[in-house]
């Protein structure tokens, strides 16, 4: 997300946009700010966060005071990654802002004359960042030791299925009308009926259709 000097003079989609656009600015008022994507930086994982870290709304004019600040609930939820906080207080602070968080006021910005400050956030980041890294860990082997039992883990339930159970013991278990379903667009199928065809045919029915599905089991 953060990228040096050199980077960001090159790169017109992480902060800033190319002068070319800026100088297109007319009647019609600033053009759109190009989409999140892959760029110098990387790809941006949080396309709100490179938002909110540019100044100013608009191209077109200084970001005023308010705009400058940043206000977040606590300093680990602006990043539970050491490095990510540190580069985003980095940006923040290059471009004259401040952070605040609710429980604890400013975070003052690093101070060679006060290596304490700055040894004592890196500490409190330290362990938010050893919390996340556990709980992703617990997770991951939860779904692990599930998938070894010969339950579903992961992914949505495919057509035909759905969750049974509840918390550990929730797997896949057959659905009686998708499983309907199922039976009948095989059976229409082999009569030589197109896909759109079945498709109406299932709604004459009351049968419901494969739809995409998302979600974890």
């Amino acid at each position: 997300m953060y990228a040096p000097p050199d980077q960001r003079r090159r790169c017109s989609s992480c902060l800033t946009l190319p002068r070319s656009t800026k100088d297109k600015v007319g009647a019609e008022g600033p053009p759109r700010e190009p989409a999140p994507s892959s760029s110098c930086c990387g790809p941006l994982t949080r396309p709100t966060l490179a938002r909110c870290l540019r100044s100013s709304p608009s191209p077109c004019r200084p970001p005023t005071e308010s705009e400058k600040a940043k206000q977040i609930p606590r300093l680990d939820r602006l990043a539970r990654a050491l490095t990510v906080q540190g580069a985003t207080l980095a940006v923040v602070w290059r471009d004259g802002g401040n952070v605040f968080t609710a429980d604890g006021g400013e975070v003052h910005q690093d101070d060679p004359d006060d290596p304490m400050r700055t040894a004592m956030r890196q500490d409190i980041g330290v362990f938010a960042e050893l919390d996340r890294r556990m709980v992703v860990k617990r997770l991951r082997d939860g779904r692990a030791a599930k998938a070894a039992s010969g339950r579903k883990a992961v992914g949505a339930y495919a057509y035909g299925f759905h969750r049974d159970g509840e918390g550990r013991e929730r797997d896949a278990a057959p659905n009686p009308m998708e499983q309907a379903a199922q039976a009948r667009i095989l059976e229409l199928r082999a009569k030589g009926m197109s896909y759109r065809a079945i498709g109406a045919q299932l709604d004459t029915e009351g049968l419901p259709r494969a739809e995409p599905r998302s979600g974890a089991p």
